[in-house]
């Protein structure tokens, strides 16, 4: 019934997860299936209806769907197909080798992976003010649906807990271990930079685990694979970062340059300040007009009181983003609008010591590029 299902939800997965406090779902949250709609929460307290990131529903992911329907999905995926042919079932569950010869987890839409020693079919989502997991584990035929309308969690820790309570020890292996902060504490606060690719990686504390933050994103969960520490694509769709163990500090100071591997490429990071430069110093030489050709859309980068802010304007859209100074050439960004939560990197480029540009990346988009217009 609804009401034992509520109860295995808190006794099994939210209490475990630390969601103990019942203030931190929202009140609209639905575990019983119901006519939910995305939500937000508001600085100022409250919530509104969340949007994708547009009013319109289009096609890049914002399917209108319920529990019931995707259970369908997944059985009809696991099952005898009625949709599609064998080859395009084919092309979706094909895992991608890169040219480095890296195998990556993710087929067309799919992701399938070893997950404690069991084969998993999975693809999580996330839209502003929902979020959903789907994952089936097929040799033993349960399928997990998570749809989320704002509630304070992640879909995808909930399912894998479904997972590890639904088939135990007897079955799983013994989950992944994550390095305790405290072993690596000189590196906690560290900022990385590769001026090739425009790359930063910053480690954080995680509730107690190590955590890796990229491109100025929050902290993201290492997991300890043989001599390495990874962040995993089929966590995070980005990836996998890879770095020694024995490389990262555990005393003393932390080193000046680290090798750190992402998607299979390792690069040389070098160390960015432990204080960094006051935004005054390091925004002046940024103050300018800019373009951006792939995306037709100008820029301005300006001091507005004591906030330097990066203004593009697009056919479709504008978007003000607040840069933070971690070094002269090297920044992070935060979109201004609280409804859109969304960070990334800025590289400088200079030219005989002078700003012609800088190139602005996230994890899903890189190195988009500015480039400096005469004044």
């Amino acid at each position: 019934s609804g009401i034992e299902f509520e109860a295995f939800l808190k006794q099994r997965i939210f209490e475990p997860l630390g969601m103990t406090d019942t203030d931190s779902v929202p009140s609209d949250f639905n575990i019983v299936p119901g006519a939910a709609t995305l939500h937000v929460p508001l600085p100022a307290g409250g919530y509104r209806r969340g949007i994708f990131p547009t009013e319109e529903v289009r096609g890049e992911g914002a399917i209108i769907s319920t529990v019931d329907d995707m259970l369908r999905w997944m059985a009809h995926l696991r099952g005898p197909k009625k949709v599609g042919s064998a080859a395009s079932w084919k092309q979706m569950l094909t895992m991608t080798k890169l040219k480095n010869g890296l195998v990556n987890p993710y087929g067309l839409g799919l992701m399938k992976h070893d997950y404690r020693g069991v084969e998993v079919v999975h693809h999580a989502g996330g839209v502003i003010g929902g979020a959903a997991q789907m994952i089936t584990v097929p040799n033993h035929e349960l399928d997990i649906i998570v749809i989320s309308n704002g509630a304070l969690l992640a879909p995808t820790d909930v399912a894998n807990k479904i997972v590890d309570t639904v088939l135990g020890d007897k079955v799983l292996r013994a989950a992944p271990k994550q390095p305790e902060s405290k072993r690596f504490k000189p590196m906690l606060g560290t900022r990385y930079h590769a001026a090739g690719s425009g790359l930063q990686f910053g480690f954080v504390d995680n509730q107690g685990k190590l955590g890796l933050s990229i491109l100025n994103s929050q902290g993201l969960p290492l997991y300890e694979v043989g001599a390495n520490l990874s962040l995993r694509f089929e966590d995070v769709a980005v990836g996998p970062v890879v770095v020694k163990a024995s490389a990262l500090a555990t005393t003393g100071k932390p080193p000046p340059q680290l090798t750190i591997s992402e998607s299979g490429n390792p690069e040389k990071f070098v160390l960015l300040p432990k204080k960094s430069p006051s935004l005054k110093q390091a925004g002046k030489a940024l103050v300018g007009r800019y373009r951006a050709a792939d995306l037709a859309a100008d820029a301005t980068i300006a001091f507005s009181g004591k906030l330097l802010l990066l203004k593009v304007v697009g056919a479709l859209a504008t978007t003000v983003m607040e840069l933070d100074a971690f070094s002269d050439d090297a920044f992070g960004w935060k979109v201004t609008d609280d409804l859109l939560p969304l960070r990334g990197a800025l590289s400088v480029e200079r030219a005989d010591g002078k700003v012609t540009g800088f190139r602005v990346d996230t994890s899903r988009t890189r190195h988009v590029r500015f480039q400096r217009l005469a004044d």
